[in-house]
């Protein structure tokens, strides 16, 4: 018996082995050529750099490709660090990272999309997992039950493709063949300048199909600890001493008409007060997309910008007028 139990030791310990070889040891072709997800430790490094009085925009890929940083640092004379990625990894990592991050004298401003709302977006789903295969230090910030759960859920997804990959990959070296591979001029870590703003979608011809296809209806039940969590992480940004805005994000004409009514009780749930806009202010024609319903192209990233400077200048002034703290969630 005791053989047994030191066998199937032995057998468990291997295979954690192999999974961790194949975690973060990438054989993919997209985790060998330049991974998007790659972008996290410079825009990381960036927000953990010394400097005051910064503006911060966290987000998902619509902060990533829907604003003009240095617009932003320049109008507000302050510096830019734009955190936005993917809203894959989770609403909660993403406050969490900002929260982390924040000085006093900053100025935060949260986008967080509306799918982290409903479901379990929020804890991160499979690109979550893929972040930390190319980040490891990220995993300070999945530092709750339900983060842990969804990494434990999606690891073994993640090392299962990897290992597809590499038989795909042995299978055609034995062939003598390999399949072309074509590198994104996008989707890749030095797609993004130094501020931390995806530039290369920039030149790119938009998608107008890619757009109207990545239109879906919002589901799953409302997660009111993403308002709880939201919340919670304004409370403390301002317990540093630094401003907090929360943003709705730009999407697509054709994304509002299906989830109009689905956005319109989330405005809702959320304070009046402190949300200074409306979701109807962010709604832009599907013609100022690059492909997809949250990633604006040229025209629209500035469009957008334009707006959300303005917005916060009228909260700056709004700020100076008054000094009362206001709450994030209500009925919540």
């Amino acid at each position: 018996m005791l053989k047994l139990i030191f066998k199937l030791g032995l057998l468990a310990a291997a295979v954690a082995v192999v999974e961790c070889v194949l975690l973060f040891a990438p054989v993919t072709r997209d985790a060998l050529h330049h991974s998007f997800l790659d972008a996290w430790q410079r825009k990381h490094e960036r927000l953990r750099a010394p400097g005051r009085g910064r503006i911060i925009i966290a987000g998902g890929s619509n902060v990533a490709f829907g604003v003009d940083s240095s617009r932003l640092q320049s109008a507000l004379h302050r510096p830019a660090v734009n955190l936005g990625l993917h809203g894959g990894v989770g609403l909660a990592f993403m406050l969490n990272e900002v929260v982390d991050g924040t000085r006093a004298g900053d100025l935060v401003v949260l986008v967080p999309e509306y799918e982290h709302f409903y479901g379990h977006l929020m804890y991160g789903e499979l690109v979550a997992a893929e972040l930390l295969q190319h980040n490891w230090p990220a995993f300070k910030y999945f530092n709750t039950r339900q983060q842990l759960g969804h990494l434990a859920i999606n690891f073994p997804t993640l090392t299962g493709q990897e290992a597809f990959a590499l038989l795909e990959e042995a299978k055609q070296s034995l062939r003598g063949s390999r399949t072309d591979f074509v590198e994104s001029t996008v989707y890749r870590r030095d797609a993004f300048d130094a501020l931390g703003d995806m530039v290369a979608h920039l030149k790119e011809a938009p998608k107008p199909r890619q757009v109207v296809s990545s239109v879906q209806r919002l589901h799953g039940v409302f997660n009111h600890a993403a308002v709880r969590a939201l919340a919670e992480s304004v409370k403390a940004i301002q317990a540093r001493g630094a401003d907090v805005v929360v943003v709705y994000p730009p999407v697509a004409e054709s994304y509002w008409q299906k989830n109009r009514d689905v956005i319109e009780e989330l405005a809702g749930r959320l304070s009046r007060q402190w949300m200074t806009s409306r979701p109807d202010d962010w709604v832009y024609d599907d013609g100022l997309f690059y492909d997809s319903a949250y990633h604006l192209n040229r025209d629209g990233r500035a469009q957008r910008t334009e707006r959300l400077l303005e917005l916060l200048r009228a909260h700056a002034s709004a700020t100076a007028a008054s000094s009362g703290v206001t709450n994030v969630a209500e009925g919540s």
